[in-house]
């Protein structure tokens, strides 16, 4: 293992390797795309800079090097911040992020013959948090990085988190260090020599093309009565691995002689050589398509190939975002912001929901950040309402929302795209001059506003825009009246938060905002905000973070309709590090499954990310109780059990039954450490039946179990249930 590869100060925000590695010269020149101070909206592109920890120069120039004669002696050298953490202590003047040389002319190429535009580009730097000096634009970049844990893995509404880079410790493959991400993925000398004539073409593989057969035609083949020139246009729009079976599989295509245009389709978008721009150039063509095809066959093994496909893949991805972003505005009233600190700032006060928002002195290693800030005045009546979204790293979020009134005008908020998805509101409540608005549910993740629904001032609710599933749920609603105004928070693509305004008429006929908030208006909710019938006891008295995320479980049903069916409760504990997931058993099928499961994953079999090796102390072991709910037994009393005197979530729980029994749900017993453990009863509303429980699970922050949740406070449902 090289020891360089272990501790990176700078890295390129395309490829994600080291700038200013040793002994590679393509890995210390870099560029850096940077803003002046605070001209945010004015960015620019440095030369091309030499990057050593001994020695560094960037010249200002974009059309310069720090290698051309007498550079240093006529450029002003560039002192830039390659990505800064903390915004609001950024060093001066100049702050951004770098890019090797090589990998900025990838990037290029994929634009040719238009040019890259660097304002977007920086946008979106800005808008991802940075772990690992390094983006998370919600990849691994091409198998480099590791995630704390695997996003397959993660826990509603949460995000990927890089925990290092693969073949940094013992135990991971180096090659894709050592053989891929070190080579030059612009330089491609295999395809060079070709094209000046200059390579010894080596015979293709056998088994590469199908082999022109003479066979007569075959009834049986449905293709048989098909043209040949369209036999050929189908193999322009399949994959080369499909065109091969055809021939393997059937007598007309194996006959089918393969034109030019369809060796020319493989480096076209979409297909295997796609990133081989060299075949844009005038000698490939005069090289032939089919040549310059099985030349490329011949180097796709080595390591600067594989390294220039990985690149190109990310910037792809890249790119797709910064194309979609280009054409739009930001729109509605601006509002003082991180871009524009001279906007308007309005005194009005505000209610927020969204993602995990980051504020200008924290590090932005999670969650999302506003960049800008846009306000609009909400007219007392609305017809419909349109939704704009993107998409990137497999996920949708809204970017714009538009706000249709019966004059025809439109309100406008944030980046609106032509593919809206759009409501009728009037479909709800049909007024002769529009609706009301009332207030909005959310589903929201860490990163922003996933989709949206609107509630109208009679208290009906749309349909969701958007894909709510499997994403935590907020809600703003207005307390005494409608919304007068919305505050949308966006990063470079996306909606991060919103905010409302309400009018609320006091004793003195002022304006106000009513700030009797319940907590089902105040923290995110998972799979669902409670139902308005259940008593949600003990969690008012609580001190809540404002990114608390409550995970629920109505074992019980509306109404205890449930509670005849549960006969089993079991819960998952590892070590003494507390409960971290709790299922509750049923004798029929509720939802298409017997067990229905609140907390994290389990049980476990060995660490994650291969940290540490199993030991006793930190065993996994389950606690189950049998509750006879077909015979009327259920749940009258829950206590939490939580170590006394320190608050480290808690370590487990006692539930008692109305025929007397007793169960105790915990990993540690008695006295851990200098700590004893305490039992508090969680509080329940009188005349109530406890039909569920809701509770904070928070991630294990030591370094075992990084990537496991624990749960935290605990708190009960309870409802009026007939007897």
């Amino acid at each position: 293992m090289d020891p360089h590869w272990d501790n990176w100060s700078f890295c390129c925000v395309l490829c994600g390797a080291p700038i200013g590695y040793p002994d590679n010269q393509w890995m210390q020149e870099m560029r850096a795309v940077y803003s002046d101070e605070k001209t945010w909206l004015h960015p620019a592109l440095s030369g091309v800079g030499f990057w050593r920890e001994e020695n560094r120069f960037i010249p200002a120039d974009p059309a310069s090097r720090y290698d051309d004669p007498g550079i240093a002696d006529t450029s002003m050298p560039l002192v830039v911040q390659i990505v800064a953490f903390h915004w609001e202590e950024r060093p001066g003047p100049y702050w951004g992020f770098g890019f090797h040389a090589s990998c900025w002319s990838v990037l290029c190429a994929l634009y040719q013959p238009k040019k890259v535009d660097i304002q977007p580009l920086i946008d979106i730097c800005r808008s991802f948090p940075h772990q690992d000096n390094l983006p998370n634009w919600g990849h691994d970049f091409g198998g480099l990085m590791r995630y704390i844990a695997e996003p397959s893995h993660l826990f509603p509404g949460d995000e990927p988190v890089f925990w290092g880079r693969n073949g940094v410790d013992r135990g991971f493959d180096e090659s894709l260090f050592n053989f891929v991400c070190s080579a030059d993925p612009l330089d491609l000398p295999g395809i060079k020599q070709v094209l000046q004539g200059t390579s010894n073409q080596e015979e293709a593989p056998k088994g590469s093309e199908a082999k022109v057969v003479n066979i007569a035609p075959d009834s049986q083949d449905c293709f048989a009565r098909i043209p040949m020139e369209i036999l050929q246009l189908i193999t322009l729009l399949l994959p080369s691995r499909d065109v091969l079976q055809l021939k393997l599989s059937s007598p007309t295509f194996a006959r089918l002689l393969l034109p030019g245009s369809f060796w020319a389709s493989r480096f076209q978008p979409g297909f295997e050589f796609h990133c081989v721009f060299e075949a844009r150039q005038p000698l490939a063509r005069q090289l032939g398509w089919k040549e310059l095809y099985l030349a490329v066959q011949n180097i796709q093994s080595t390591s600067n190939y594989l390294n220039r496909r990985r690149v190109w893949d990310i910037a792809l991805q890249l790119a797709q975002i910064c194309d979609a972003i280009t054409p739009t505005s930001m729109e509605g009233n601006v509002s003082r912001s991180f871009y524009e600190p001279e906007g308007t700032e309005d005194d009005v006060p505000w209610e927020y929901a969204g993602g995990w928002v980051n504020e200008r002195w924290e590090p932005f290693e999670r969650g999302c950040v506003a960049l800008w800030t846009r306000t609009a005045v909400l007219p007392s009546k609305i017809i419909g309402m349109h939704v704009s979204f993107i998409t990137y790293a497999n996920a949708q979020y809204v970017s714009g929302i538009r706000f249709q009134q019966p004059n025809g005008q439109d309100i406008c908020l944030g980046r609106i795209f032509k593919n809206e998805t759009s409501f009728n509101i009037m479909a709800l409540a049909p007024h002769e001059h529009g609706n009301c608005i009332s207030g909005f549910h959310l589903a929201v993740d860490s990163k922003g506003i996933r989709a949206i629904s609107v509630q109208t001032e009679v208290g009906q609710t749309s349909q969701w825009l958007g894909d709510p599933s499997k994403t935590p749920k907020m809600r703003l609603i207005a307390q005494s009246s409608h919304i007068i105004a919305l505050k949308g928070s966006f990063d470079a693509i996306k909606l991060v938060s919103l905010g409302i305004s309400e009018a609320s008429t006091d004793t003195n006929g002022c304006v106000s905002l009513a700030r009797n908030r319940s907590v089902r208006d105040t923290v995110r909710w998972y799979p669902d905000i409670p139902d308005e019938t259940l008593s949600i006891n003990n969690a008012a008295q609580l001190d809540l973070p404002r990114r608390t995320l409550f995970v629920t479980m109505l074992y019980g049903g509306l109404r205890g309709v449930r509670l005849p069916h549960l006969i089993g409760i079991t819960a998952w504990t590892f070590g003494t590090l507390g409960i971290y997931r709790i299922d509750f058993i049923y004798d029929t099928q509720i939802d298409g499954q017997k067990t229905h499961t609140v907390g994290g994953r389990g049980p476990f079999s060995h660490f994650r990310n291969g940290r540490g090796r199993n030991s006793d102390s930190f065993a996994n072991s389950e606690i189950s109780f049998q509750i006879d709910g077909p015979g009327g037994e259920m749940i009258t009393a829950v206590d939490s059990a939580d170590l006394d005197g320190v608050y480290r979530g808690i370590r487990g729980f006692r539930i008692q039954t109305n025929y007397g029994r007793m169960a105790m749900f915990s990993p540690a017993l008695g006295v851990v450490g200098e700590y004893s453990l305490a039992i508090r009863p969680l509080p329940v509303a009188e005349r109530t039946t406890i039909t569920g429980i809701y509770a904070s699970f928070v991630r294990n922050t030591s370094d075992i179990l990084a990537d496991e949740w624990k749960l935290t406070p605990m708190c009960c449902y309870s409802q009026a249930v007939a007897a």
